[in-house]
C-alpha cells in the first residue's frame, strides 16, 4: 500500500538516538517526553487494506458481510533490537476502523448484489487470488477497509506490531481466506525539531499470517520502494484478504416425443429455490429459450404471451419461485446458486405422459488422454445427459428436465378395409347384370 516513504527511512530509525543527542542542548528542556503531536502528512495517519470476493463469472455478488478486529501483540512477543534488526514493540493504543467520517472498534466489509465486479483479466495490480488457472471463468468484487491511527499515541521510535483478524464466519457458499490473520507493522520514526520532540508514522507493512521475525535494518535491494524484509519471502507481504464464493448453475429443459406430440406447444415449469441468503439475486439465461410463450393453438390460452423471467431474487425467508414456459428442445439456466441451496423443478404435463430427464447431452464425452499406466494418463470423462434429479440440493452443476410423450393409435390397412365392401358391391352388381341378361334371353325365346 503506502510504502514509498521507505527510501532512507530505515537509516533514520537506526540512528534516531544519535540524532536526538546531536540536537542543541538549549533547544529542548532536559527530561521532556515526545509530544503527542505528529508531523507526518495526513495520508500517513491511516492505512487501507482490501477485501476481495471471487466468484464464477456468471454469478451475482451475494449479500455477505465480513468483520475485522485489531490488537497489539503481547509483551512476550516483543523482539529486542540487534545489530542487524530493528526492535519490534507491542502495538499501543486502539486503532479504529474508519468508514467516511465514522470510526469504530470493528471493521466491516459488506457486499450486496448491486456491487460492481471486475473480470479476472481486468485485475491489473490487484492482489486478488483466483481459484482456477483459466483467466476467463472468474470475476471479483472488492471493498476497501481503512485503519485509522490518528488517535494512537506512540511514545518512542520503533516498529509497533499489531494483529489484524478476520472473523471466521463465512456466509452460505463463501470460503474464507485460509489465513484469517495479518501482521501489521507500523514504522514510527523520530522527527524532532529544534523546538520539540516529535514522532511521525513513516510507513506500514502488512504480512500474511502472524510474523515472529524482526525487520532488518538494511534494505534487501537498492529499490527505493523496497521495505525492510520482515518476512523471509517478499510475497508474504500483502494488504488484502481473498474469499471465494462457490456457486453452481441449474440447467433444465424440455423434449417432446410421440406421433401426437406437439413441437409447438409451450409447457409450464415451476422452479422453487430454498435455503438461500435473503436478497440473493440469480440471473436466468434464456439464450436457448423464448422470451415469452407463443400464442399457438396447442398452448393453453392462459400461457400464451406469458414472459419468461430473466432474474430470480430470494425473499426474506431465503426462498424464490418462478414460472417458465418451454417448448420442445428449449433449455434454461439459472445461474449462481450457492452450495447447499435447495431446488425443485416441476412441470405441468397436461395430457402428456411425463418422464424425468431428457436425452440431450449436457457435456459431451471426453476421451482418455495419454497412455494408461503412465503418470500423465487421464481417464475418459463420460457424457453427461440431462438426467439429474428435478429436486435436490446444489452441490454441483445440475442438468435436469422432462420428456413428454403423447401417442395415438393410427388405423392400419385402410385400403383393405375399403376394398372388402367394394368387392361385395361388384359381386352384387355382377349378379344383377347376369339376371337382367338371362331375363332378356328368356323373353326373346318366348317370343
Amino acid at each position: 500500500m503506502k510504502l514509498k516513504r521507505f527510501a532512507a527511512f530505515t537509516a533514520s530509525l537506526a540512528s534516531a538516538a544519535i540524532m536526538a543527542a546531536a540536537l542543541p542542548l538549549n533547544a529542548l528542556a532536559a527530561g521532556t517526553d515526545y509530544s503527542t503531536d505528529r508531523v507526518n502528512a495526513a495520508d500517513m495517519e491511516s492505512v487501507d487494506f482490501t477485501k476481495y470476493l471471487v466468484m464464477d463469472v456468471n454469478a451475482n455478488v451475494p449479500n455477505a458481510e465480513f468483520t475485522y478486529s485489531i490488537a497489539g501483540i503481547d509483551e512476550e512477543d516483543a523482539i529486542a533490537a540487534t545489530e542487524t534488526t530493528l526492535a519490534v514493540l507491542p502495538g499501543v493504543g486502539s486503532p479504529k476502523f474508519k468508514a467516511g467520517d465514522e470510526t469504530s472498534d470493528t471493521g466491516t466489509a459488506a457486499f450486496t448484489p448491486e456491487d460492481t465486479t471486475k473480470l479476472e483479466s481486468e485485475k491489473g495490480d490487484d492482489t486478488v487470488e483466483f481459484v482456477t488457472p483459466d483467466t476467463t471463468d472468474e470475476k471479483y468484487a472488492q471493498k476497501t477497509i481503512t485503519l485509522d491511527f490518528s488517535e494512537v499515541v506512540f511514545t518512542e521510535p520503533g516498529v509497533y506490531r499489531y494483529i489484524l483478524t478476520e472473523t471466521n464466519d463465512a456466509p452460505q457458499g463463501v470460503t474464507n481466506d485460509p489465513v484469517i490473520e495479518r501482521t501489521l507493522d507500523v514504522y514510527v520514526q523520530d522527527a524532532s525539531t529544534d523546538e520539540a520532540k516529535l514522532l511521525e508514522i513513516a510507513a506500514y507493512v502488512m504480512y500474511k499470517d502472524t510474523i515472529d521475525t524482526a525487520p532488518k535494518i538494511d534494505k534487501t535491494t537498492e529499490d527505493p520502494n523496497e521495505v525492510p524484509n520482515g518476512a523471509e519471502a517478499s510475497s508474504d507481504k500483502i494488504f488484502s484478504y481473498t474469499n471465494k464464493y462457490t456457486t453452481y448453475d441449474l440447467h433444465f429443459g424440455k423434449e417432446v416425443e410421440g406421433n401426437q406430440g406437439s413441437k409447438d406447444k409451450y409447457f409450464a415449469f415451476t422452479v422453487s429455490l430454498s435455503g438461500a441468503v435473503a436478497g440473493t439475486k440469480y440471473t436466468v439465461d434464456l439464450s436457448e429459450a423464448d422470451a415469452a410463450a407463443g400464442s399457438n393453438s396447442a398452448t393453453k390460452a392462459e400461457y400464451r404471451g406469458k414472459a419468461n423471467p430473466n432474474v430470480m431474487i430470494a425473499d426474506e425467508n431465503g426462498e424464490a419461485t418462478a414460472t417458465f414456459y418451454l417448448q420442445d428442445g428449449q433449455y434454461i439456466v439459472i445461474q449462481g446458486l450457492a452450495e447447499n441451496t435447495g431446488y425443485s423443478v416441476e412441470e405441468e404435463a397436461e395430457d402428456y405422459a411425463s418422464s424425468s430427464g431428457t436425452d440431450r447431452e449436457a457435456i459431451a464425452e471426453i476421451p482418455a488422454q495419454g497412455t494408461e499406466g503412465d503418470e500423465s494418463y487421464v481417464d475418459a470423462v463420460p457424457a453427461k445427459p440431462y438426467n439429474d434429479s428435478p429436486t435436490g440440493t446444489m452441490t454441483s452443476d445440475i442438468y435436469t428436465g422432462y420428456t413428454n410423450t403423447r401417442e395415438g393409435v393410427i388405423p392400419t390397412g385402410i385400403l383393405l378395409s375399403i376394398a372388402a365392401p367394394a368387392v361385395i358391391g361388384v359381386i352384387v352388381l355382377s349378379g344383377i347384370v347376369i339376371l337382367l341378361i338371362r331375363g332378356r334371353k328368356r323373353k326373346a325365346e318366348e317370343e
